[in-house]
Order: C-alpha cells, then sequence, then structure tokens
C-alpha cells in the first residue's frame, strides 16, 4: 500500500509508466504526475509533478492514441491537452508515421519534415500546429 498520494484518476499508459492525477495534501502539489509502474507495484511512492493543476472531483484522464495527448481537466473551466510528456520524441498534431518520414529540418521555431510521398511538412515547434 502507498500512503499520503491521493490520487484521483489513474492512467496506466503502459507496463512501465502511468500517470495519476493529484490533489494537494500538506507540503504535496497536486496537478499530473508521471510514475514508474513498478514502483507502484512494489509499493513506492517516487513520482515526478509534471504539471500543477487543481484537480477536483473529475479525476479521469483520457488519451488520444491518434496524436498520442493525454487530456484532463486542469480546473472547473480549463481542459488541458499534452503530449506524452515521458517520451524522448513528441509526434506533432497531423504528423504521419515515423517510417514514412525520410529526413527532418528545425529552423527557428519550426520544424519540417520531407515524406516519403515528396510532401514537405511544417510545424509550429512552440504549440504543435500544422503551418503549412
Amino acid at each position: 500500500m502507498i500512503y499520503d498520494q491521493f490520487v484521483r484518476g489513474l492512467f496506466f499508459f503502459d507496463s512501465t509508466y502511468a500517470y495519476a492525477l493529484s490533489i494537494p495534501h500538506k507540503n504535496r502539489k497536486g496537478g499530473l504526475r508521471l510514475y514508474e509502474a513498478n514502483g507502484l507495484l512494489e509499493g513506492q511512492s517516487d513520482s515526478y509533478l509534471m504539471q500543477q493543476a487543481s484537480i477536483g472531483i473529475l479525476g479521469h484522464i483520457d488519451f488520444n492514441r491518434a496524436n498520442c495527448r493525454l487530456c484532463y481537466m486542469k480546473t472547473a473551466e480549463t481542459l488541458e491537452i499534452v503530449p506524452l510528456l515521458h517520451r524522448n520524441t513528441i509526434a506533432f498534431l497531423g504528423m504521419p508515421e515515423r517510417h514514412q518520414v525520410v529526413c527532418t529540418r528545425t529552423q527557428n521555431d519550426k520544424f519540417s519534415i520531407l515524406t516519403t510521398d515528396k510532401d514537405i511538412i511544417t510545424w509550429d515547434i512552440t504549440t504543435g500546429k500544422r503551418l503549412f
């Protein structure tokens, strides 16, 4: 058993990582936390606060496989959409599968790829939105 976590929602991404929405308690901040799944199963409570949030009664974490994003209610008025923060590479919105990418280029705040269909696609790095 793990004590003093105050988790409202738990999402096991795979056999390695789990995300949780926790409420604040004593000196522990509430928000989106990342846990190592093996540590949870062994009763260890090491976690990393990924984003601070005011978690209320709704602790549901939704995962969209199409764009590799987690979604949760950050406040009563704000829906937060975040990439999978434990990954080294983050897929931009509308990005083709990795085997279709021939090469990449980063210049200023823009990320561009050349696909096997000879298309050049560009995203804004700060927002992840497709530009052209």
